[in-house]
């Protein structure tokens, strides 16, 4: 069950994906939805060529700071209707500081975390929040699609090699495919993960 909902941004175009996909999940889970705006580092790569150089530095003054954490809040009022429309809770932290140590501790003590994409905001293609959340997970990381939405989960695929990875994987999903109103398990034939040593394996 995931019962503790972790969403961060920066406040890019990504604070609509995964502050919406966390409101979706908090609403199927009964949940508690926490979102959480990380101002961007002071200094971030931008996408794109510039100068013959790929990717520009962007210096973030205050007055960019506070129109990105006006549209993660945009993005949360928009979102948060989702969870609390399915029995959940939800609530909005914006800090005032770049603190990484800080979000470190919340991985940690949620059940699931949601990101948005990297690399759909073109002034912060390389978001350190999503670098924190994928390269030191603490919990099951969710990236958000743009849709922001499960889609209704009519069909959940595992994708199967039988490696270790896969097995955490599918576990930590688990509460995921529970929901699914159907699934599917596309084993890869030539790592011997047939069905019966496949996803289907696996039990809550």
């Amino acid at each position: 069950m995931f019962k503790s909902i972790l969403a961060v941004s920066e406040g890019g175009s990504d604070a609509a994906m995964a502050y919406g996909l966390a409101g979706e999940i908090g609403a199927l889970f009964g949940g508690a939805v926490e979102a959480v705006h990380y101002p961007a580092a002071p200094n971030t790569m931008a996408d794109g060529m510039v100068g013959g150089m790929s990717g520009a530095v962007v210096a973030w003054d205050d007055q960019l700071q506070s129109k990105r954490a006006a549209a993660s809040k945009a993005a949360f009022d928009a979102a948060s209707n989702r969870a609390l429309a399915g029995g959940g809770t939800a609530r909005f932290a914006s800090l005032e500081r770049h603190d990484m140590d800080d979000l470190l501790i919340r991985l940690r003590t949620s059940d699931v975390a949601v990101i948005g994409r990297p690399g759909v905001d073109q002034d912060n293609a390389s978001p350190a929040t999503a670098a924190i959340a994928l390269h030191e997970p603490a919990c099951p990381v969710i990236v958000a699609p743009p849709s922001g939405t499960l889609g209704g989960l009519n069909e959940i695929v595992v994708a199967w090699n039988a490696s270790q990875q896969a097995a955490n994987a599918a576990r930590l999903a688990l509460p995921l495919l529970q929901k699914a109103k159907t699934g599917g398990d596309r084993s890869r034939r030539g790592f011997g993960a047939g069905p019966r040593q496949g996803a289907a394996g696996l039990h809550a």
